[in-house]
């Protein structure tokens, strides 16, 4: 057998058995995933909203963990979507570096299996501290964006949005949050009414498939870090084929890679390649065969 031919086969087993190993190996990372998956349906995911002015820093505790879920949250900060297991859950949020017996906040809220949530802190002068709580969920059709808006504003009274001179959202008062409106990424712009205040712009880049909470906080009174704000915090949509329930937090396992059936099926191929490579070879053999006999013979009969 020719070096070349060697060079062929070995190459070929090669690439076959690379491709039976990855195969077996992005089966196993997806089994590992649906596991992953299933036992997120046990949880609910919950995302926290500082919106008290006068507690800067604050850790927030789930079911009186020993450790808390964040540490040293300040004023318009928004967390991810955090897991936590459904059914009743209760938050203490406490001044940072403070022992849980010194929560400013004890309250417990009901949270449903695969459901998402905004829970906002609240409390100033004017308003007692507390918890608010909403039911998030909504898909976004395709290459649109969606757009809610969230008034935990104390003294901004109810808030109004308007788009290209259109009113889109009519008077939301405080503790409360819009329906969730769908929109061109192009029609950016809008504007925010504060009664017996100034009108704030919100213009920002709205991606496509993404769905954009704007929380309105802080005091229309007060020019600083604590002043009335609106804060944008984007999420990537749940797509439209899969149940609405909410936005997908960030997670390991929703990464999308080859699937093994895609490299089993590849070294299948491989596998077939070198079984017509090898068939080829042998065709080719039985072909010169007679040839190379002939000339043995012709060879002979001249040396005679």
């Amino acid at each position: 057998m020719k070096i070349s031919q060697l060079i062929l086969r070995a190459s070929m087993v090669l690439a076959l058995g690379s491709m039976l190993a990855l195969g077996l190996l992005a089966t196993g990372t997806v089994r590992a995933a649906g596991r992953v998956a299933r036992s997120d349906a046990n949880n609910a995911f919950v995302r926290v909203v500082h919106a008290a002015p006068f507690d800067e820093h604050v850790d927030v505790f789930v079911n009186n963990g020993a450790q808390p879920l964040l540490t040293g949250f300040t004023f318009s900060n928004v967390s991810d979507y955090l897991p936590v297991a459904a059914g009743t859950v209760s938050i203490q949020v406490v001044p940072t570096g403070q022992a849980k017996s010194k929560a400013v906040i004890s309250q417990s809220i009901r949270a449903q299996a695969g459901t998402f949530y905004t829970v906002a802190i609240i409390g100033d002068s004017n308003t007692q501290p507390g918890l608010v709580v909403f039911t998030d969920g909504t898909s976004v059709p395709a290459d649109k964006s969606v757009l809610r808006v969230y008034n935990l504003s104390s003294d901004a009274g109810p808030i109004s949005v308007s788009s290209g001179g259109k009113t889109v959202i009519t008077r939301l008062a405080f503790k409360s949050a819009s329906d969730y409106m769908t929109f061109s990424p192009n029609q950016s712009i809008f504007t925010v009414t504060v009664p017996n205040s100034r009108n704030v712009t919100l213009d920002a880049a709205f991606e496509p498939n993404m769905v954009s909470s704007v929380f309105a906080l802080g005091l229309t009174t007060i020019v600083d870090s604590i002043g009335f704000k609106l804060v944008r915090n984007p999420t990537v949509a749940v797509p439209t084929a899969l149940p609405t329930t909410g936005f997908a937090p960030p997670s390991s396992y929703g990464a999308e890679s080859p699937s093994g059936s895609l490299y089993v099926l590849v070294g299948l191929a491989a596998l077939a390649l070198l079984g017509g490579t090898r068939f080829a070879f042998a065709r080719r053999r039985t072909r010169f065969a007679p040839m190379r006999e002939s000339a043995s013979y012709s060879r002979v009969f001249r040396e005679r």
